[in-house]
């Protein structure tokens, strides 16, 4: 997989696009967003895993195999979202 671009990747090429001026993108309100941005993955990443989890199916032959459902929760930790 590709590196996953961060908030501040982002928010840089939001800058860019719209050709907003450094102070504008340095300041309080992109500020807010850059963090909206960082919750709202985390979020979205939280809801998929536990759904995986929740949906896991064994393949043929597979009857009698636990499933750690905490292995799936935790696959991607938080901290990388950035």
């Amino acid at each position: 997989m590709d590196e996953i671009p961060t908030a501040e990747n982002v928010r840089g090429i939001i800058a860019r696009k719209h050709q907003l001026g450094t102070k504008l993108v340095t300041g309080h309100k992109l500020q807010y967003f850059h963090e909206a941005m960082i919750e709202f993955a985390k979020l979205h990443v939280e809801a998929a895993l536990k759904e995986a989890s929740q949906k896991v199916k064994l393949a043929d032959g597979w009857q009698m195999c636990n499933i750690d459902k905490n292995s799936i929760l935790t696959a991607y930790p938080l901290e990388k979202i950035k």
